[in-house]
């Protein structure tokens, strides 16, 4: 099993990063928890057929698939030797891209085709020639300057406060959230899930419990302690959140969990 993570260095980059990922005929059968990380993905199928299973459907995944905005864990699963590569976009980039409401395309895996053919036609070539790692990075984060269509002059509020968001790991609340930004509540709610695809409340709780479980992964603290890090009131209420992201307990999580999900988490 490979994960490999490249990530961006500019702070106005479209791409948050980009990844390859293999499964060898040694781990097959393969399957594995996801937890939604907040951004949305675009990934080529190289070799294989990857199957992802949420709560409401079951999806055969080949060619280039866009996963959209997640609030809860899917599965996937992997029955043969598989090989993908993708991107990880900054939350707001698909808006950038579309131009449309991001929100009606969360918690869905779909053909990039039948979504844009332009941001198909743009990012096809890339994916799909031997180009890697950085060199990779680099050459679709220009395919998609080269088309990005939104004017939204709302845009730069939005990815102030999603910034705020995530240089405060998710600990900030709508209510600090609002002090600071020029929007009332209303307008914050309305233009944040039109163009990151989740509300304010919800992309905070999430980005508070992924940068929790990326501490714990590292081993930088225990759970205990991370649990009161990171302001939940106490044990009950981060289990709560648990099985409310993961469908699962911390007890059968843990025991369950793959190196490739380790990986997944820490990027």
């Amino acid at each position: 099993m490979t994960y490999d993570a490249y990530p961006s260095t500019s702070k106005i980059a479209l791409i948050h990063e980009y990844f390859e990922i293999g499964f060898s005929n040694s781990v097959i059968p393969f399957q594995s928890k996801i937890l939604p990380v907040a951004m949305p993905t675009i990934s080529f199928i190289k070799k294989g057929v990857l199957e992802a299973k949420t709560s409401d459907k079951d999806y055969n995944l080949e060619g280039i698939i866009l996963t959209g905005q997640f609030f809860r864990s899917y599965s996937i699963e992997a029955n043969e030797a598989y090989k993908g590569v993708g991107i990880t976009l900054h939350p707001t980039t698909l808006y950038k891209l579309l131009d449309r409401d991001i929100s009606k395309l969360s918690n869905k895996h779909l053909a990039l085709e039948d979504v844009s053919i332009s941001l198909h036609t743009a990012l096809a070539y890339v994916l799909k020639s031997e180009l890697k790692e950085r060199k990779a990075l680099i050459a679709l984060e220009k395919a998609l300057k080269g088309i990005v269509v939104s004017k939204d002059p709302n845009i730069k509020e939005i990815d102030r406060a999603v910034n705020l968001i995530t240089k405060r790991k998710g600990l900030i609340s709508v209510n600090e959230l609002i002090d600071k930004m020029s929007f009332s509540q209303k307008t914050l709610e309305t233009h944040f899930k039109k163009m990151v695809g989740l509300t304010p409340g919800r992309f905070i709780k999430l980005n508070r419990f992924l940068n929790l479980m990326q501490k714990y992964e590292s081993q930088d603290i225990n759970l205990k302690n991370l649990i009161f890090k990171y302001n939940y009131y106490d044990e009950a209420h981060f289990y709560k959140d648990f099985k409310l992201f993961m469908n699962d307990t911390p007890k059968n999580f843990f025991k369950k969990e793959t190196e490739f999900l380790k990986k997944y988490i820490n990027g």
